[in-house]
């Protein structure tokens, strides 16, 4: 397609001349109509009015005021209409307008209001596709409207017309090109470079650096004249013009450089006609001294290439000797640090083939001088590595590194490492091999595992471990076994193990943690009770402050607390216990002493009594806490006095256990009733019996203990006894008094029955069992006991 034609679908359709683009304005409205008046019908050019959303046409208005203007016959184009001469389309409002084959295409804008427009994107579609056959106009008040369009335009224009040129700084740096430079440029082999002198033909290159030094120097213009540029038959002639830019010598020195092409010798001019001899030979000087002044200043000019080539070759030299020296330095580290480095390593190419080796090496390979460049596999190794060509295979493929542990028969261990090898451009040249004796380390760390093991076993059974608090942060970790040791969450902060510590003990301990952080610096050495699900556990916390940390230890010490308070219980109780026997002791003194009517009927009594005592308190202190069964403390003071042979006796009764002071109290009485029963009651004849029987009785105030005492066999005078025994006032007055027992003695036909009904409670415990009965009353089994046997009971049968 010819410049400046419309091209298009329908080649036979008529197309216009020209293709002229109006920028309009709401404004500017009554410019495009009077615009269209002066322009003469039949001009076979086509014309498009468009305008931006800001200053939108009323396009309805415009259409109307066309039609009655005279001009070329207006309407609103549809995408794809082709453009006609003579025609006017008034392109849509709020679209991007562009030409394309000879066609209006409409589509939707692409940026934002009041960014590039159609004003702007129409004028450079038109300069594109009708060059020199397209006209451009905008009209006043579009602000920057088609500036794109008109600026392609004027640049095309200066293009066709301008020489070429390129602008360099002041060592000759080229900063911009023109169009049209290539005819002019000529680079040199090499590094590439924007130097303007190695960048120009050589045909140029001495007189561009003859006029650059001139102009340079004088601060004006310098002109070369048109020489001879290229081959013979290719030969153009070419000017050169050097101008220096900037209007003071104190500004940096930048030049524009223009090429004044004259195509080729044959658009030069002929010859002109002779001249006589004389004007010849002054034009003949004239023209030798020009042309010498110019080789003057292209031999100044080489002279001057040469020095600088000659002091880039000797910077180079210089370089390359630095460079040379730097090698043979690093060989020589290399060489001793291969010689002295205790690590026996292998350097091998991609195939495999030894390139160099450290003399340590001769602890896994038998390797030699002579091996360099042999393949590591046809050489013999000192260690079972079978998989040493997989291994370095694999490296070589996946470019990563692998470890193995090799073990030597004789015991010693080895680690071996395959690592890709890299020259200084990251190009992977072989692999490299390192074979690192690990026998100690390896011994050293399964000591370590063992005394590890060993201190966590010492620390499990101790109950014991280590705990580390950050000062700063609060944060507080533990060693392993923390669940093991204790029976509560170790606590991840101090503020949580402040907040788990008895209410009794937190403030002592966040006392002593202050001491401990803080400026005094005291060991930390305290005994808390933790609160855990189970229930309190008390423990002990020791360590000390070690900069911005705090290291200690924390052991369970519930057992040894708890026992230590037992301890201190079990005194107290045999504190307590001495003080009611010596009480007991001094009671049974003064009442003995009181009844006795002799001193051996008191040292009878009495040493009766004190070993009742003394058996209940042997019982008590076996026993421990745990109390005294009933049935057994009524049969041990009944086997005291009879013996083995209990024929006489029956015992039962639900388990009951006394504890403490009711042991002892209870003990006396069976002790008194038991006695009375020898001297004076039914164990003093061969017929008589003795039933002792007790029961849990339910009362509305609770469980109750019965007990009953009753002797048959026996004959008794009628009527109380005249006197009031030990025994008698430690039933009738005693019991109730320390036990809260409701007991009656009667002297009744067939022997003593005694009764005693003490409430259940921590010193007299029902244990799992025994039946509980309703009601209240004694038992009456008794009754049905054998009858009485002959017999006299005086008046001193009292207990």
């Amino acid at each position: 397609m010819a410049r400046g034609e419309l091209g298009g679908e329908d080649e036979g359709a008529a197309r216009p001349v020209a293709v002229v683009g109006l920028g309009v304005p709401a404004p500017a409205l009554h410019s495009v109509l009077r615009f269209f008046s002066l322009i003469p019908p039949g001009t076979g050019a086509a014309f498009v009015i468009l305008s931006e959303p800001a200053e939108a046409l009323d396009l309805s208005a415009l259409l109307k005021m066309l039609d009655g203007a005279g001009g070329p016959p207006a309407r609103i184009p549809r995408d794809g209409d082709r453009l006609e001469p003579d025609q006017l389309p008034v392109a849509p409002v709020g679209v991007m307008a562009t030409l394309e084959g000879g066609r209006l295409r409409l589509s939707p804008p692409e940026e934002a209001p009041g960014r590039r427009g159609t004003v702007d994107t129409f004028p450079v579609s038109l300069a594109e596709q009708q060059g020199e056959s397209a006209v451009g106009i905008i009209l006043a008040t579009l602000r920057n409207a088609g500036g794109l369009g008109i600026a392609r335009q004027v640049e095309r224009v200066v293009e066709r017309h301008a020489p070429a040129y390129v602008v360099v700084d002041d060592e000759y740096l080229v900063l911009n090109f023109s169009g049209r430079t290539g005819p002019y440029l000529d680079p040199s082999a090499g590094t590439a470079s924007l130097n303007l002198l190695n960048l120009v033909h050589r045909d140029l290159r001495l007189d561009l650096r003859a006029a650059l030094h001139r102009a340079a120097a004088e601060r004006r213009p310098a002109r070369v004249a048109p020489v001879r540029l290229g081959p013979d038959e290719d030969a153009r002639r070419v000017g050169l013009t050097v101008e220096p830019l900037g209007e003071s010598a104190e500004e940096p020195a930048s030049f524009v450089v223009l090429f004044h092409d004259q195509r080729s010798d044959a658009a030069f001019p002929p010859e002109e006609p002779a001249l006589d001899p004389a004007v010849l030979r002054d034009e003949l000087v004239h023209r030798l001294e020009s042309e010498l002044a110019v080789t003057r200043d292209r031999l100044r000019a080489t002279i001057e290439e040469l020095e600088s080539t000659n002091e880039e070759l000797q910077s180079a030299n210089e370089k390359l000797q630095t460079v040379n020296g730097e090698l043979a330095h690093a060989n020589s580290d290399l060489k001793n640090l291969l010689e002295s480095t205790p690590i026996a390593t292998i350097f091998l190419d991609n195939d495999l083939r030894v390139r160099n080796f450290t003399p340590s090496v001769s602890e896994a390979f038998h390797l030699i001088e002579g091996d360099l460049g042999r393949p590591i596999t046809h050489i013999a190794s000192r260690m079972p590595y079978p998989e040493l060509e997989e291994d370095v295979r694999r490296v070589l493929r996946t470019l990563s590194t692998t470890e193995r542990e090799i073990g030597l028969p004789e015991g010693g261990r080895f680690l071996v490492r395959v690592l890709p090898y890299r020259s200084v451009d990251n190009l992977v040249l072989g692999t490299v091999l390192t074979f690192l004796d690990i026998t100690a380390t390896t011994a050293a760390q399964a000591a370590r595992r063992t005394a590890e093991g060993r201190a966590r076993l010492a620390t499990a059974a101790a109950r014991i471990v280590i705990w580390e608090l950050d000062v700063a942060s609060g944060r507080f970790t533990h060693s392993d076994g923390f669940e093991t040791a204790f029976t509560f969450l170790p606590p991840p902060s101090l503020a949580a193990l402040l907040a788990t510590t008895h209410r009794d003990d937190r403030a002592r301990l966040s006392g002593a943690l202050d001491d401990a952080t803080g400026g005094v610096g005291a060991p930390l050495d305290i005994e808390v009770r933790i609160l855990a699900p189970a229930g309190e556990v008390w423990v002990h916390l020791s360590g000390t402050r070690t900069g911005g940390v705090m290291l200690g230890v924390m052991q369970d010490v519930d057992e040894r607390r708890r026992g230590e308070a037992k301890q201190f219980l079990l005194l107290a109780e045999l504190q307590h216990r001495v003080k009611n026997i010596l009480g007991v002791v001094r009671s049974i003194t003064s009442r003995s002493l009181a009844g006795a009517e002799s001193l051996q009927e008191f040292a009878t009594r009495f040493s009766g009594r004190i070993d009742a005592l003394g058996r209940t308190q042997s019982v008590l202190a076996n026993r421990g806490t745990e109390g005294v069964a009933l049935e057994a403390l009524v049969r041990d003071e009944l086997a005291a006095s009879l013996g083995p042979d209990g024929r006489q006796l029956d015992i039962s009764g639900p388990p009951i256990l006394l504890k403490d002071r009711a042991a002892e109290v209870f003990a006396l009485g069976v002790h008194e009733l038991t006695t009375n029963a020898l001297k004076h009651g039914a164990l003093s004849l061969p017929g008589g019996r003795l039933v002792v029987r007790w029961r849990i009785v339910n009362t509305s105030g609770g469980g109750r203990l019965a007990l009953e005492w009753r002797e048959h066999g026996v004959r008794i005078q009628a009527g109380m006894p005249v006197r009031t025994g030990f025994g008698r006032a430690l039933i009738e007055r005693g019991l109730p008094y320390d036990l809260g027992a409701a007991t009656s003695l009667d002297f009744e036909p067939g022997g003593v029955r005694c009764t005693m009904e003490l409430p259940l409670g921590p010193r007299v415990i029902a244990l799992d069992g025994a039946p509980a009965r309703s009601g209240n009353g004694h038992d009456k089994a008794a009754e049905s006991a054998p009858g009485s046997a002959p017999g006299n009971a005086g008046e001193n049968n009292s207990p």
